[in-house]
């Protein structure tokens, strides 16, 4: 029988510079395989080149590894915690975010403000320290109400981490305050602020490169 022999064209050479170029483009991580970044000449000289090939692998993995980090180091609320639930004595969804009452965190808070407490935890590398960030709201009219912030030691621990820095962000996540805790310094808080209905904020713990970012809407 005969047997049809085809002829696969060589793969092409790439410029160095071309290559390092491509390397970087899809050493992004993505939920995307790189193949589908590059046309097919420019992904199989790369993969044809051992050297190139190897620069493709570390380049990736390390990207992936910093990616991972970041990750780790900073924690968001998926969604604004509604304040005005409170007012109202709603405390489900809350409650489902981790927020409760601490009877050993000590209120400073008037007393007809509303108040509840969540353990924080902020991961430095292979070091964890966790803080109890309480938020208190007093209703000042129908359409506005005041916000109380503060931070406390984890039962366990008598002061707070000093350098820890507790901010007040606007919706966009913008800086409006800063307090930084100091050596011995058993709590730390933030000047009372007005909010009025539908105001979206955000409260950040951070430490070093570890960071907790809180989403509230009025």
């Amino acid at each position: 029988d005969l047997v049809e022999r085809t002829t696969v064209a060589e793969i092409p050479s790439i410029a160095l510079e071309s290559a390092l170029e491509s390397i970087q483009e899809f050493s992004t991580p993505s939920p995307n395989s790189p193949r589908l970044m590059l046309d097919f000449d420019r992904w199989g000289a790369i993969l044809n080149n051992p050297n190139l090939r190897s620069q493709l692998y570390q380049t990736r993995l390390s990207k992936m590894a910093i990616v991972g980090v970041a990750s780790r180091n900073e924690t968001r609320a998926p969604a604004p915690l509604q304040l005005g639930a409170w007012l109202r004595q709603e405390f489900t969804n809350a409650i489902a975010s981790g927020w409760q009452t601490y009877q050993a965190v000590p209120t400073r808070a008037p007393n007809q403000a509303i108040e509840r407490s969540k353990l924080v935890n902020l991961q430095i590398d292979l070091h964890q320290e966790t803080v109890v960030l309480l938020i208190g709201i007093i209703p000042e009219s129908n359409e506005r109400i005041r916000v109380l912030v503060r931070v406390h030691p984890a039962i366990g621990s008598r002061h707070l981490p000093p350098q820890l820095q507790l901010s007040y962000l606007d919706e966009h996540g913008v800086s409006l305050r800063t307090v930084i805790a100091r050596t011995n310094d058993d709590f730390i808080q933030l000047p009372a602020f007005t909010c009025p209905v539908a105001m979206e904020f955000n409260i950040q713990l951070q430490l070093g490169t570890a960071r907790s970012i809180e989403r509230f809407v009025v």
